[in-house]
């Protein structure tokens, strides 16, 4: 089952969200002026309060469609497997980049994959069975990396770092050839076309779940709170 928000509902929320706030600042606009305005005014009010921000919300929502086409066409295939469970759709960043690059030793996907170069840059993570898998790609998504589960290490909060700004993420620890990585899960899929991170709970039900599928228990305490 997915774990990608559907966007209309999201977008049902940022249309009465707009909608409300430009009724507000308009009706106040309105009520400064003369009372005794012409009836054709308060029709141009009126057209102004439910045309504009509708419009452009409309636009703002349409343009995210745009940006965010590839990995939006990507998820409507993967979904369509039923051998696969989409986890989440994650934020390529830096750090991100390099890791994949060097395990792949690419040098041309560490300057494909970078946030420099492509801020809105994903890469849809996916429970196939016995691997984690991550795909890039659109109508025809093909795997940039592969981890399995028997290899994923721990799944712990923390804070990524994306440009300027940090955010609550993930950081995924796995081994392979006796060393241990670490990538830095940014999960996106909130707001208009899934284009920002996702909430502090749904990050805590992502980190439960990945535990969950790698079978790293939970440290036992003590009474005094301290792990064994």
């Amino acid at each position: 089952m997915s774990n990608v928000p559907r966007h209309g509902r999201t977008l049902g929320w940022y249309l009465l969200l707009v909608f409300v706030i430009g009724q507000t600042v308009l009706w106040v606009s309105s009520m400064t002026r003369d009372a005794a305005a012409a009836p054709e005014q308060a029709w141009s009010i009126v057209a102004r309060t439910l045309v504009v921000p509708v419009a452009l919300t409309l636009a703002g929502y349409l343009a995210m469609l745009l940006i965010y086409r590839r990995t939006l066409l990507r998820n409507r295939v993967l979904r369509r497997n039923p051998g696969m469970a989409i986890l989440c759709t994650t934020q390529v960043t830096e750090p991100a980049a390099r890791l994949v690059a060097h395990l792949r030793d690419d040098a041309d996907a560490d300057r494909a994959y970078s946030d420099a170069e492509f801020a809105t840059w994903r890469f849809t993570v996916v429970d196939a069975d016995a691997d984690m898998v991550f795909y890039d790609g659109s109508t025809a998504p093909h795997d940039v990396l592969r981890i399995p589960w028997t290899d994923v290490v721990d799944a712990q909060l923390s804070d990524v770092v994306m440009g300027p700004r940090s955010f609550r993420g993930i950081t995924l620890s796995f081994s392979r050839d006796g060393r241990v990585f670490e990538f830095p899960l940014l999960p996106v899929g909130s707001g208009p076309a899934g284009a920002f991170p996702i909430g502090r709970r749904r990050v805590n039900e992502l980190k439960a779940l990945l535990r969950a599928r790698a079978r790293i228990e939970a440290p036992e305490f003590t009474s005094r709170g301290t792990p064994n």
